[in-house]
């Protein structure tokens, strides 16, 4: 069934928003994977994990495909569930951890199960895919998509106002005399 009138036109300029966010997000995500491996290494003198097919071993500019994939999931689960489940914040943010815990792992065992590489291994993992440690670092990747994707826009769309005319004005803060 396809939405019609303003239904359309949300329906159109919700699926927008998601496009234009693919074109930037994964990417920041891809920057903090990389400086969770290097805190990782920093503090424990290992790399929390590797890239088995990358030159770099650390670090591998594949995985920003995995970024584009969670991103999809995020804001999904954002958009359709999250917003309108009333919940406090802090589920939504455990909600949203496990969801990228298991995505990763999910996509670790499809990589290395059915297409015949792993894309990362966890060398001191029983999981292999990911870590149980992994966890702490969801949980901050949660909150990060959350002020990328719910919070900055929400900010942003309080100081701007539909007018008559369908075009986007600024508001002012200064009162009308």
């Amino acid at each position: 069934m396809q939405p019609s009138g303003d239904n359309k036109k949300k329906f159109i300029m919700d699926w927008v928003y998601l496009a234009i966010q693919l074109m930037y997000i994964p990417f920041i995500f891809w920057f903090i994977e990389l400086s969770q491996n290097i805190l990782t290494h920093k503090v424990t003198g290992e790399y929390g994990w590797y890239y088995p097919d990358s030159p770099y071993y650390w670090f591998s500019f594949q995985s920003v495909f995995s970024w584009g994939v969670l991103c999809f999931v995020f804001w999904n689960v954002w958009w359709w569930v999250l917003l309108t489940l009333r919940v406090n914040f802090w589920v939504k943010m455990l909600i949203t951890t496990v969801i990228g815990w298991v995505t990763e792992y999910s996509l670790g065992f499809v990589a290395a199960k059915i297409l015949g590489h792993p894309m990362q291994i966890w060398p001191k993992s029983p999981l292999i895919y990911v870590s149980y440690f992994a966890i702490v670092w969801w949980f901050m990747n949660s909150i990060i998509f959350y002020i990328l994707v719910i919070k900055i826009p929400s900010v942003i769309a309080k100081y701007i106002v539909d007018s008559e005319n369908d075009v986007l004005t600024i508001k002012s803060s200064q009162k009308k005399k």
